[in-house]
């Protein structure tokens, strides 16, 4: 399924056009497998993006697979022409394990193609949990920490101009979730898509996209105030800063702020009670609307995160023997002691309940084992609540309504949730 780009719409791989927007794709030529650009033989399309299509491929020499973005209606000898390769010349510099490589690049038949290391993955967007849960925050601080040393690093990196210039820094323009991938073997970050704006501009009138017919070039909701100013948009650190406090945003809370919420000021924990202060108080930082206002540096958040995360309690994996067995010996630490916890209060009705459900969502056929373990947090998460003396009804309400609802589609397990709806409620009512 490929997503139109300019409003994100989901389409299937053969539309001509955006039934939301109205797009026009034709420009997009699908172009079949077995086409040689370059030294390398397509497999398949992977998608379409603002300015060019994706592609599986594979090198005609090496055992080797890429991905190839292809942008069509390219001016090899015009100016744009010669920003791309002199773009192209400095991406393919940078060297960090969490930014996507660029191997080659060059001109054919009309087109200008990129040819990058190819990630098996997923787009960050697409892992956010429907529930947001602690196990989330944690993983989330995991790859920030990650994205921070990739962007640190292109904005410190030092490179050779196409002139033989020795330059710095790197300005990303574009940091949104849709252009992290998260590798599927590793469970790392992997960022991509770094904007050429020369190039953006061409082809945003050639296309003619109204939001791109100007200087603005980045994506609207995470371009900084002054990067989406028409004909005098600029990037730097800052936007970036800017556009990285946004994503952090999205991803600890499942929305894209409004400009009138980022004006009064964003405050995630009003939305997801499990971010932490500090990380409350970066985002924002970060997301001031003045860019003297904001972080100056990604060494200034990251050394913050650093700092805070190792303060974080964080929840044990979750191993399994045979996850298939309910007899299979589980070691989920926080769940004894929440347990423990419970029996020390003498609720032992509530400890027989939550086990049940723990056993149900461990022995599930149609659940990963990250959705289990998500599913097992929240679980923890109610036990924790419930043992306090002086427990918060709202939000016991809302993490077991989240269950309940999550419950209804997994067949092995809703069963279960039937039996122990009752009890469960009663502890808010």
């Amino acid at each position: 399924m490929d997503v139109c780009p300019r409003c994100n719409a989901p389409l299937p791989q053969t539309a001509n056009f955006c039934n939301i927007c109205g797009l026009k794709l034709a420009f997009f030529q699908n172009l079949k497998p077995g086409t040689s650009i370059g030294n390398y033989i397509l497999v398949r399309r992977l998608g379409i993006g603002g300015i060019g299509a994706v592609y599986l491929a594979r090198h005609k020499l090496l055992n080797q697979l890429v991905a190839i973005k292809v942008h069509d209606f390219f001016p090899e000898d015009e100016d744009v022409g010669r920003d791309f390769r002199r773009a192209s010349n400095y991406l393919s510099q940078l060297d960090h394990p969490h930014i996507v490589h660029l191997y080659d690049y060059g001109f054919q038949s009309g087109r200008a193609y990129q040819a990058m290391e190819y990630i098996d993955g997923s787009m960050l967007n697409d892992l956010i949990p429907d529930q947001q849960t602690r196990s989330w925050i944690d993983r989330c601080l995991q790859y920030f920490t990650q994205l921070f040393s990739a962007i640190r690093y292109a904005h410190n990196c030092q490179y050779y101009d196409m002139d033989g210039t020795f330059k710095r820094t790197i300005i990303h323009g574009d940091i949104k979730p849709r252009n992290i991938f998260i590798s599927r073997s590793s469970d790392t970050v992997k960022l991509t898509d770094f904007m050429i704006p020369d190039v953006q501009a061409f082809l945003g009138k050639s296309f003619h996209w109204p939001e791109h017919a100007t200087e603005a070039f980045g994506t609207p909701g995470y371009m900084s105030p002054e990067q989406a100013r028409p004909g005098k948009g600029r990037v730097s650190q800052q936007t970036d800063i800017y556009s990285l406090g946004i994503t952090m945003y999205v991803l600890v809370t499942g929305y894209l702020p409004g400009f009138f919420e980022i004006a009064q000021g964003l405050n995630p924990r009003k939305i997801n009670p499990h971010v932490p202060h500090w990380l409350d108080s970066m985002i924002a930082k970060a997301t001031q609307i003045e860019p003297a206002d904001r972080f100056q540096s990604v060494a200034e958040m990251e050394s913050i995160l650093l700092a805070n995360q190792n303060q974080e309690r964080t929840y044990m994996n979750i191993n399994v023997g045979n996850i298939s067995n309910v007899s299979g010996q589980l070691f989920i630490g926080q769940f004894n002691t929440v347990v423990a916890n419970l029996n020390g209060h003498n609720q032992t009705q509530l400890v027989e309940v939550l086990k049940a459900l723990k056993e149900a969502v461990m022995a599930s056929q149609f659940l990963s084992i990250d959705k289990k373990q998500e599913q097992v947090d929240i679980i923890n998460q109610i036990g924790q609540e419930a043992a306090k003396p002086d427990r918060n009804k709202t939000l016991l309400k809302m993490l077991i309504d989240g269950l309940m609802t999550a419950s209804k589609v997994i067949p092995d397990v809703a069963n279960v949730m039937v039996k122990v709806a009752f009890p469960l409620t009663k502890l808010y009512n």
